[in-house]
């Protein structure tokens, strides 16, 4: 008989991640016997944890918050990672985890840079040429600009409360892509935007400021990284915006992961009906 498909997710928190509910479905839909489990891990246990979840035949790992960094900081270093995909490097950040061939290591991986260009894409088509503001500089914001520099967009605008962090991601895509940095002044964006994208956690805590909205009258798609219902994503609607929240990159991610841990596609209708992507929004998480 075949060993289960152990699987887990690693972060600091996890509770209220979507990914289990949506990788047990993937693996009931493929026939594989297997269970997909949250496992909290701070950055400083990560190593340990690493090798002992490798031990004991875990045959792949996604990390999320805070540990995308930390796992790249492990690679080369003699542990539990030994190589890297070109997005990783890319990134400077892991996602995902598959136990190398010799079973001694980890491969490491990043599935937000494909991720996030097919959910952009599903959300609003083509991306080259587009004009679009980016909200936030932090790890999604990066795999977002890179990904949309790569997407070939006529312009990209980044707005960011801190200028140390909205000046390294405009470093960061500069001659790929035409760039400039928006400073934090109102409510909303300046005019001329095809596409929004929202990726901080802004407005989701009481008393938090909402991210700034689309210039008053103008109505660009409106994608928001958080992964369910925000009020940010109401405020958007109300003017008139199209919307979609984080699950459609979430389902990208999996999706890629799922590929890459079985080596057969995902069965993403199963992994988008546990998503509720047919449906309502779920509860807000981030």
């Amino acid at each position: 008989m075949a060993a289960p498909w152990r699987l887990a997710l690693l972060g600091d928190p996890v509770a209220h991640s979507l990914s289990p509910r949506m990788q047990a479905a993937a693996l009931a839909a493929a026939g594989l016997d297997g269970t997909y489990e949250a496992l909290p891990t701070t950055a400083a246990a990560l190593s340990e944890r690493l090798e002992t979840l490798l031990r004991a035949g875990y045959r792949g790992l996604n990390l999320t918050a805070p540990l995308k960094e930390a796992a790249w900081r492990l690679l080369g270093a003699g542990g539990p990672v030994a190589a890297a995909s070109a997005d990783a490097a890319a990134l400077g950040a892991v996602n995902t985890l598959v136990p190398a061939a010799d079973g001694a290591a980890w491969t490491a991986h990043d599935t937000d840079l494909a991720g996030f260009s097919e959910a952009a894409r599903a959300a609003c088509g083509s991306l080259a040429g587009r004009r679009v503001a980016l909200i936030g500089a932090g790890g999604a914001a990066r795999a977002a600009a890179l990904a949309l520099a790569r997407e070939g967009v006529a312009h990209l605008a980044i707005w960011n409360r801190g200028a140390t962090g909205r000046g390294a991601l405009a470093a960061l895509v500069a001659g790929q892509v035409t760039v400039a940095q928006l400073a934090p002044v109102g409510e909303r964006l300046p005019g001329g935007f095809d596409l929004v994208v929202q990726a901080t956690s802004l407005g989701l805590a009481a008393g938090d400021p909402l991210p700034p909205l689309p210039a008053a009258g103008e109505r660009p798609f409106a994608l928001d990284l958080v992964t369910g219902a925000t009020p940010w994503q109401d405020r958007c609607r109300a003017a008139g915006c199209s919307t979609a929240d984080g699950r459609l990159m979430l389902l990208a991610q999996g999706a890629a992961a799922f590929a890459l841990w079985t080596g057969r596609p995902a069965p993403r209708e199963a992994m988008r009906r546990a998503l509720g992507l047919d449906t309502a929004p779920p509860a807000r998480t981030h």
